[in-house]
């Protein structure tokens, strides 16, 4: 049986850092579908979310095919291989994502969803419409044969047309396919494997959305945990959301981590030595010098160093979490008192 390569590329105008959460989501999920990216992975400057210098506008379908296709080129991407083009951009016809009726081969998803679901979801509606373009070159062979099984009403169907954008939401919860559509996946004949595998994600999303959704009532279900070697951070009920931080970032954090009773940022100084340990372990510089002098910096409370750092932590959680659910895990204190991460005091680390 086949395998299926299936490459992410990212439209100019769409942010960087959130296709990379998007790529990360789809890379989750082990099967016969590998999705994969030609795009240069963020250094640390980018790991926060820029505004973007390019406006989107609304392209023609072609438009975006003949980018999937240039991609292809320039990237020497097998044609039996899939590219999905992630975009801002609008569509003369305003769908979600299509894919190109010639070739199969090539998919746009548009991105914009900020009316519908808050920061931290919106990685959800992109995988999700990823997913269901995937299954809709192996169901059908034409549009037209896609306009005679597309639910023009909404039932929380896969094939749901959603013309009302709230409809959007109700199939992502709902995760799953109505009778009919099961029915003429089994009249395809369609790989198994591939199949079990769209099932698996569309499970996974809509249990990490109800998840995230539910999380106001169930204060302190959500769990932080720390990977080897690089201390990497993840949250495994969200679908192994990882928190990327730079590891200047990951420095300050675990060492709040580690004093769950707090820090007065005036005292930091006297933590020198033990940032410069965390740091050891996890930057891959060489140059011992350039280490030490940005710990020095760091932990000189005269210095702007650690404020930005904090702030940058904060940022990204928020945007992974949002506002309320990151709280309990950004560092955060009054001004001249010690400032902790609640997270760390409610566990005991």
């Amino acid at each position: 049986m086949s395998n299926y390569s299936v490459y992410l590329v990212r439209s100019e105008e769409y942010d960087a850092v959130r296709f990379w959460e998007v790529v990360a989501l789809l890379q989750t999920i082990p099967g016969p579908i590998t999705f994969l990216t030609k795009e240069a992975p963020l250094s640390e400057n980018e790991l926060v979310n820029t505004e973007s210098d390019y406006l989107p506008e609304v392209r023609t379908w072609s438009s975006f095919f003949k980018s999937c296709e240039t991609h292809r080129k320039q990237n020497q991407i097998a044609q039996d291989a899939y590219v999905i083009l992630l975009t801002n951009h609008d569509n003369n016809l305003h769908f979600y994502a299509a894919v190109e009726e010639k070739t199969k081969k090539n998919i746009f998803v548009n991105c914009e969803y900020n009316d519908l679901f808050n920061d931290c979801l919106v990685r959800y509606p992109v995988a999700f419409n990823c997913i269901a373009m995937l299954l809709i070159t192996q169901l059908f062979d034409s549009y037209q044969q896609v306009e005679n099984l597309i639910h023009q009403e909404a039932k929380g169907c896969l094939l749901d047309f959603c013309s009302h954008r709230q409809d959007l939401l109700l199939k992502m919860r709902t995760g799953d396919l109505c009778d009919e559509c099961i029915a003429a996946i089994q009249r395809k004949k369609i790989d198994p494997r591939f199949t079990n595998q769209l099932f698996q994600y569309l499970d996974s999303f809509a249990n990490q959305m109800k998840f995230k959704q539910r999380l106001a009532i169930r204060a302190g279900s959500l769990k932080l945990e720390i990977r080897e070697p690089n201390k990497r951070l993840f949250f495994t009920e969200l679908g192994d959301l990882e928190i990327k931080l730079t590891p200047l970032e990951k420095t300050v954090y675990l060492l709040f981590l580690a004093h769950p009773q707090g820090i007065v940022l005036t005292h930091l100084p006297d933590y020198r030595n033990e940032l410069l340990s965390i740091y050891n372990q996890i930057s891959t510089l060489d140059d011992r010098e350039d280490i030490t002098a940005r710990i020095s910096t760091l932990s000189n409370p005269l210095e702007n160093s650690i404020h930005e750092k904090m702030s940058k932590i904060k940022n990204k959680f928020i945007l992974a979490l949002g506002a309320t659910d990151a709280a309990p895990f950004i560092i955060s204190g009054r001004r001249g008192e010690a400032q902790k991460i609640q997270y760390a005091a409610k566990v005991g680390l």
